[in-house]
C-alpha cells in the first residue's frame, strides 16, 4: 500500500524582478508544487483565470502598477471570484510591510 500523498496545489508568483521568480519557482517546484510565475500586473487578470491558484504570492513593490495597487482593486474584483489565499512580500523592511498589510486589510 502506497503512502498518502497529499495534492501539493498551484502557486501564482507575481514579481517584476525575474530572479525573484526563478528563485522562488525552483524552491517550490523541488517540493512538487505547480507553479505559474508572472511580471505583468496590466495582464495578471487573464493569469488569474488561467492558472487558477490556491495560493498568490504577490509582491507589493512593483514597476508603474503595485502590487499594492492591484492588491487594493483586486480584493474588490479578482480575487473575489477565486478562492486562493494571497501572500504578500516585499523588499521592505518586515514592520514596514507589515503595516502596509494591515493598512490593505491584507489576511
Amino acid at each position: 500500500m502506497s503512502a498518502f500523498n497529499p495534492p501539493r496545489g498551484r502557486v501564482l508568483i507575481v514579481d517584476d524582478q525575474p530572479e525573484i521568480l526563478t528563485g522562488m519557482q525552483a524552491l517550490l517546484e523541488a517540493e512538487g508544487i505547480d507553479v505559474t510565475t508572472h511580471d505583468s500586473m496590466i495582464t495578471l487578470p487573464l493569469i488569474l483565470r488561467q492558472a487558477n491558484p490556491d495560493l498568490i504570492l504577490l509582491d507589493l513593490s512593483f514597476g508603474a502598477l503595485s502590487g499594492e495597487s492591484f492588491f487594493r482593486m483586486g480584493r474588490e474584483r479578482m480575487l473575489k471570484k477565486t478562492d486562493a489565499m494571497v501572500i504578500l512580500f516585499s523588499g521592505l523592511p518586515l514592520g514596514q510591510l507589515a503595516a502596509k498589510a494591515e493598512e490593505l486589510g491584507a489576511d
